[in-house]
């Protein structure tokens, strides 16, 4: 006499492991993008703040007296390669410093597409411009006798 073995069904869980590979499959990719642009857009901000310290920190080291164009731009690139930030522009207006300089005025010019952690990026063209300007101290000494 032969028996017959009961056939037994499928349970939910072993029809749902397909779609669960399917989800993953969707999922994954949008979770690794978002990683990705929240990397770079936080490298931006990173770069976008320094960039605007870096022009206050140059503009301080030009309005007192005896500064340079020279002493001013070292400043800045010093501030700037403390986050390893390279390609930057540096324009110091005037381009003289006297004693007769009513302000001094820093702008530095970073280009995103070298200053980034990884590439491809979202911000490959942008280039990030920031500017300070401060007005001259002025000593003055007064001769009374």
């Amino acid at each position: 006499m032969m028996t017959k073995i009961p056939h037994r069904r499928k349970t939910s869980r072993s029809r749902r492991r397909g779609s669960t590979i399917v989800e993953v499959a969707f999922v994954l990719p949008v979770l690794v993008l978002m990683f990705y642009a929240q990397l770079n857009f936080s490298r931006a901000n990173m770069v976008l703040n320094t960039a605007g310290h870096a022009a206050y920190k140059g503009a301080r080291k030009g309005i007192v007296s005896g500064a340079t164009v020279s002493a001013i731009t070292a400043e800045v690139n010093n501030e700037l390669s403390m986050l390893g930030i390279s390609n930057a522009s540096v324009t110091v207006t005037p381009t003289t410093i006297t004693d007769e300089t009513p302000q001094v005025t820093v702008d530095v010019s970073i280009p995103m597409l070298s200053n980034l952690y990884a590439t491809p990026s979202f911000l490959s063209g942008v280039t990030i411009n920031r500017s300070c300007t401060l007005t001259r101290e002025q000593f003055y000494v007064s001769q009374t006798q």
